[in-house]
Formats: C-alpha cells, structure tokens, sequence
C-alpha cells in the first residue's frame, strides 16, 4: 500500500512540476516505513474543519432550515452525517451501545 502512495504521490508532484519527486520521496517515505511498520495509520484530511467548526455549521445550516444534501455539500460531509445530526436534534438521537 505504501508503494502506492509513493507512486500516486511521485504523480501528483510531477504534474506540479517537481523534477525527480521520486528522488525526493524516497528518504521521506522510507523514514515513514521506519516508523509506522506493520501498523495502520490514519492520514486525516488536511482541508478539513476541525470538528467543532463543522459541528457548527451543520447546526447553523439545520437551524436555518436548509436541506440535508445542501448542509452536506457546503461542510464537506455525507449528507447521512447532517441527517444523523438533525434525528439528534429532535429527540431521536442513537447511541451505540455494546450488548453483553
């Protein structure tokens, strides 16, 4: 997986117009390799809003009376998301819970 990255991110840096990206990259990654080895790591959006500012919005968006795909579209989210928010909302809030 990582030897996919490397090559989507060579790619990416190429059409940017960084000359032997691969050059560059092999250092980083193999350093990244040495880190995480034989474990998952999650890479989080770099755009994205932290939480609390998202949290705002679709409430912002909800309170206005803004359809669910609207919301989704403008915070950067599933519309299942705004949806799940707006069942909160009016008292039809589901919690995960572990049987035992």
């Amino acid at each position: 997986m990582l030897s996919e990255a490397l090559a989507e991110t060579a790619d990416l840096l190429r059409s940017l117009g960084v000359d032997h990206p691969l050059d560059k990259l092999r250092p980083v990654f193999a350093k990244v390799r040495q880190r995480w080895a034989g474990e998952q790591a999650y890479i989080p959006r770099a755009d994205s809003l932290d939480r609390g500012e998202r949290e705002r919005r679709i409430k912002d968006g909800i309170a206005a009376g803004l359809p669910a795909k609207i919301i989704a579209a403008m915070v950067g989210v599933h519309p299942s998301t705004v949806r799940r928010k707006m069942a909160c909302r009016a008292g039809a809030c589901r919690r995960r819970t572990r049987s035992l």
